[in-house]
């Protein structure tokens, strides 16, 4: 026999919700599922998670806070075989559709060789000591590095970030912002080579500049990929639409592509103020170092141009260490 037991009117009715519940704010919590309940309780897993997340990244020699990141950059935080990940990861991709890729920024700098090179050469036979498409040789393969480099850092890294969401992905691995940044450079710097590399063979082919010049025209080109990988992922790593790369290209690139010593040798042109101007231009460096190097003409000048390129790299991309991981990592 079951005995219900029942309440004594004397006693006292709880109220819903236990003890203390007639003390509540009116927006006090009674589901346990508000946001107030969330932050209260979910505090010290965060904190759980967070120093589990340190605990599990000690082996790779870091020295992080509580929250996981770099403590201002104290510790190890790139790995080269995980940046050489990164660049194996492109150069896959590149592997299925390089024969499309290669022929926009390839063939650009062969249409002005031919178009002016050999069809304005015919009226201007010489050009500071030199025939005029043997003067405009050295640039052009200059600017096939740099379309090489900057296509890469701008277009694709955007897509990549942004639409793909591969950065995100490659965050959920052992690799870190610095490893992408790495491999990222080191794969527009490998464009570079091969968007330069094929002209200057192009170039050689038609006897503008000669063959003996292959390893200074590798050093050149790789600098020049090196200088607007980072001019270029510095500019991406800043704007939050792709549309404002037409800024990037036609107020930027296209007026170095014209004024940089590539059409015309600026010191017969420009004195004083403005010579130093020019100076300031990033791809007047790689061309001067081409074009001195395939004459034979080497110059004090020459040590000024490979400082320029890489302290301007170097801090360039130390600016880009900074933007990626606050854009990647929040």
């Amino acid at each position: 026999m079951r005995v219900r037991r029942t309440r004594s009117a004397s006693a006292p009715r709880r109220l819903a919700g236990g003890a203390g519940a007639a003390h509540r704010r009116p927006f006090d919590c009674l589901c346990g599922r508000c946001f107030r309940h969330r932050r209260r309780h979910s505090r010290p897993r965060r904190r759980r998670a967070a120093y589990a997340g340190a605990a599990s990244h000690e082996f790779r020699g870091r020295v992080l806070g509580p929250d996981g990141f770099d403590l201002g950059g104290r510790g190890m935080s790139l790995s080269v075989p995980h940046a050489l990940s990164v660049w194996h990861r492109n150069l896959a991709m590149y592997r299925r559709t390089w024969k499309w890729n290669i022929l926009p920024n390839f063939f650009e700098p062969v249409f002005y060789l031919v178009a002016i090179g050999v069809g304005l050469g015919a009226y201007v036979q010489q050009m500071g000591g030199l025939p005029y498409a043997a003067l405009l040789a050295p640039g052009l393969v200059c600017v096939a590095a740099m379309n090489g480099a900057s296509f890469e850092v701008t277009y694709n890294i955007f897509v990549r970030m942004h639409y793909e969401k591969t950065y995100d992905a490659m965050l959920t691995t052992p690799v870190e912002p610095d490893d992408i940044l790495a491999g990222e450079v080191l794969w527009a710097v490998t464009r570079a080579g091969i968007y330069g590399g094929c002209f200057y063979l192009v170039t050689a082919a038609w006897g503008l500049v000669p063959w003996q010049g292959a390893p200074w025209a590798l050093v050149v080109i790789l600098l020049t990929g090196l200088l607007f990988a980072a001019i270029g992922l510095a500019f991406s790593l800043q704007i939050l639409t792709i549309d404002l790369f037409s800024f990037y290209f036609t107020l930027f690139l296209t007026p170095l592509f014209l004024f940089s010593d590539v059409f015309f040798p600026l010191a017969e042109r420009l004195a004083g103020f403005w010579l130093w101007v020019a100076e300031a231009l990033p791809l007047l460096h790689p061309v001067r170092l081409a074009r001195l190097g395939f004459a034979g003409r080497w110059s004090p000048v020459m040590l000024w141009d490979v400082a320029y390129i890489l302290a301007s790299s170097a801090a360039l991309l130390w600016f880009c260490r900074r933007s990626i991981r606050g854009r990647l990592m929040g």
